[in-house]
């Protein structure tokens, strides 16, 4: 290579620069980033200039980085996956049964609980005129409705067969059923973390959450007489 042509390549290099558009977009391909700012410029232009080479020992922590692969990137690669699924969970129609949950006054089927991330999955029956005291939910829930009707007193929306329901971390309201309902209102409920129930000046009543709904159904499972189902604790 000429002289000519290696002063080129360097003044190419030096041009090369993270303002550049087309090269940004070629490093963000290759998951290598690079630190920038001004003092981090003149020192890459610098080196360039002088024909000395930039290697990680000269830039210190401001080498450039590769990302690790996302794992979306990782199977595009064909990589070898580590990461082992647990069994599936099916439940069929007639494995639970159906017990009175003392917390609301109503029919449920625990389907689940998982204690590391403090979850319940239940299935309830809520007969018409049901009314569920005001509580706070200090995780989110995600509602099913698959039959019936039912409301929260503070909201005007009212949950109808084939509605879904989220509800934020600090939700606080009270549950209805309307009288008028011909039949039970049915629900799925996937509930992370505690329920506070508060009585009319909001102060905690009792609180409910993942092992006492469990202790619940179990229970009611004995005092119905009823073997207690395997497989509820994920």
């Amino acid at each position: 290579m000429s002289p000519n042509n290696t002063v080129s390549t360097r003044r190419s290099s030096a041009r090369n620069c993270n303002t550049c558009p087309q090269d940004g977009q070629n490093r963000a391909a290759s998951g290598v980033t690079t630190p920038h700012d001004e003092q981090f410029t003149d020192q890459i232009l610098e080196r360039a200039r002088c024909g000395r080479p930039l290697t990680t020992r000269s830039l210190g922590d401001r080498a450039p980085r590769r990302r690790p692969a996302t794992l979306h990137e990782h199977r595009q690669r064909g990589g070898p996956m580590s990461i082992e699924a647990p069994p599936a969970l099916h439940i069929g129609l007639g494995e639970l049964p159906w017990v009175q949950n003392p917390t609301v006054d109503a029919s449920m089927r625990l389907l689940q609980v998982d204690p590391a991330s403090e979850m319940s999955v239940t299935h309830g029956l809520m007969a018409p005129g049901l009314a569920v005291g005001t509580h706070r939910h200090r995780g989110p829930v995600q509602m099913w409705t698959m039959s019936g009707s039912w409301v929260y007193r503070e909201h005007e929306f009212v949950n109808r067969a084939g509605s879904y329901l989220y509800e934020p971390i600090g939700s606080v309201h009270t549950l209805s059923v309307p009288a008028a309902n011909d039949g039970p209102t049915e629900v799925l409920s996937i509930v992370y973390g505690d329920v506070e129930y508060l009585d009319e000046n909001g102060e905690l009543l009792y609180t409910s959450n993942w092992k006492r709904t469990l202790e619940q159904y179990l229970e009611g499972c004995e005092a119905a007489g009823l073997p207690r189902p395997n497989g509820l604790i994920r």
